[in-house]
């Protein structure tokens, strides 16, 4: 069986280095874009401050998952954007995600 794991940064352990421990169960990795609402906390969202290095961390972390042949699995929630969600506003910014990751990444899958 090949699970669909969500991305998380974790304190301690790097998220490439905990799914390398499992990779044989792991197919792909679903992940938000930081800043992007999606259900739960948004990346880079502290208790009161915002993580500037949460981008950068994500990026090199989605680059180490290609690097393992984990699939990227790049997560838009609709109901998250209310009255954006059917938005030329929307669908512009994740045309430009999409491009940038295929920039990092060679794109989400």
């Amino acid at each position: 069986m090949k699970f669909a794991i969500g991305y998380q940064q974790p304190e301690h352990e790097p998220f490439p280095a905990m799914v390398a421990d499992y990779r044989a169960q792991v197919d792909e990795v679903y992940f938000p874009w930081v800043g992007a609402p999606s259900g739960r906390a948004p990346l880079g969202a502290g208790s009161s401050r915002r993580d500037w290095q949460a981008q950068a961390i994500l990026e090199e972390d989605l680059i180490h998952l290609r690097e393992m042949g984990v699939r990227l699995d790049l997560l838009f929630n609709a109901n998250c954007y209310g009255g954006d969600a059917l938005s030329e506003r929307l669908a512009n910014e994740v045309c430009s995600i999409v491009d940038h990751l295929g920039d990092i990444c060679n794109g989400p899958d």
